[in-house]
């Protein structure tokens, strides 16, 4: 039976989770469901470079900034060719389920006619210094009004609120003016590591003089974006390698940090990001330990959105947009936008990474 459900077609505009205009009355747009059984899709960003100026200004860091972040322009435009090309926002656990054995199987979903499932999240939001030094917001914030912002520091050492700056604002402002992007509400996944805090608040795991300040702004951002539809991930507490934390007392010791300091920030969550996109899903141990602390979903980087079922755990494949992969993997991205088409004219032309 073909199922039916009805997309208001809203005409107002959310700034960062903000009403920022009154809104029209909304056109009702009747959607047909249909089984979906293909792939889910699966991609992720870091953040934003909101000023590329300070980003690609001549510095050690000009090559960083160029090879792992995009601009908001560059994820604007990216925004408007997913929509495009049909894809639709989900939730990992909307697709992906365990059977009464423990085998992971994708579940039959009805989506809407035409629609691709498309996985969403960003990795680090947490504001390490490098990052702020150029041209990336320092912190998210949630303001006297209730909406979402960002705070920048500026190169003179002065700071301002931003509402437009990054990946949770810019994409909330799309699907107000584009409702059929999200399926059943859903935006994407905040990965958090643990080293450097949460979300630009670095010393919610120390007990430093601000420390019970930090935990009370970095609670209510993931409040906030909780309320606007985001899910949370562990990205590791320390964002190292898998030769560079071995197992047992070092690794085990940092997993329990991060359940432990970002935990209570942000909920119990069943997703785990592996830093840099590491196989540790082929260190049984350090998988079973994981899994000891509530983790189910594992994500990995790859040229594809690929899934890897291996000893009753379930690996998905995400594929980076990033500034190496506009200016390099072309082919990896065709499936969502023409690279070429996104590449943000402000960036340098003559890069050169480290390793190609």
């Amino acid at each position: 039976m073909v199922k039916v459900f009805v997309v208001f077609m809203a005409l107002f505009c959310l700034g960062g989770g903000g009403l920022s205009a009154a809104s029209e009355t909304a056109k009702p747009v009747r959607v047909v469901l249909v089984p979906y059984r293909g792939p889910v899709y699966n991609i992720f960003f870091h953040p934003l470079i909101y000023d590329p100026r300070q980003a690609f200004e001549p510095s050690p860091k000009k090559v960083f900034m160029d090879e792992w972040f995009i601009t908001v322009d560059e994820f604007k435009k990216t925004l408007h060719s997913l929509y495009q090309r049909g894809y639709i926002l989900v939730r990992p656990r909307q697709f992906y389920q365990q059977d009464a054995h423990g085998h992971w199987f994708q579940k039959p979903v009805d989506l809407p006619r035409g629609k691709k499932p498309l996985i969403l999240s960003e990795d680090d939001v947490n504001y390490y210094p490098t990052m702020r030094t150029h041209g990336v917001i320092s912190r998210l914030w949630v303001d006297p009004l209730g909406r979402l912002a960002g705070v920048l520091d500026e190169p003179d050492g002065t700071s301002r609120v931003v509402y437009h700056a990054e990946v949770p604002q810019i994409l909330e402002d799309f699907i107000q003016a584009h409702p059929d992007f999200s399926f059943e509400g859903a935006r994407g996944m905040i990965n958090e590591t643990g080293y450097y805090g949460a979300f630009g608040y670095p010393d919610v795991g120390k007990k430093a003089f601000d420390h019970d300040a930090n935990v009370y702004e970095a609670k209510r951002v993931a409040a906030k974006l909780k309320q606007m539809g985001w899910e949370f991930a562990s990205h590791s507490y320390d964002h190292e390698f898998l030769w560079q934390e071995p197992d047992g007392g070092p690794f085990e010791k940092a997993e329990r940090k991060w359940m432990a300091e970002i935990g209570p920030i942000v909920g119990p969550t069943p997703y785990y990001v592996f830093p840099f996109g590491d196989q540790w899903f082929k260190d049984k141990k350090r998988m079973d330990f994981l899994n000891s602390l509530g983790f189910k979903y594992y994500f990995s980087v790859d040229n594809h959105a690929s899934v890897l079922r291996t000893d009753g755990d379930i690996v998905l494949g995400r594929v980076a947009v990033d500034g190496r992969s506009l200016r390099l993997r072309a082919h990896s991205l065709k499936i969502f936008l023409n690279a070429r088409a996104i590449l943000d004219p402000r960036r340098s032309r003559g890069i050169h990474y480290s390793w190609n």
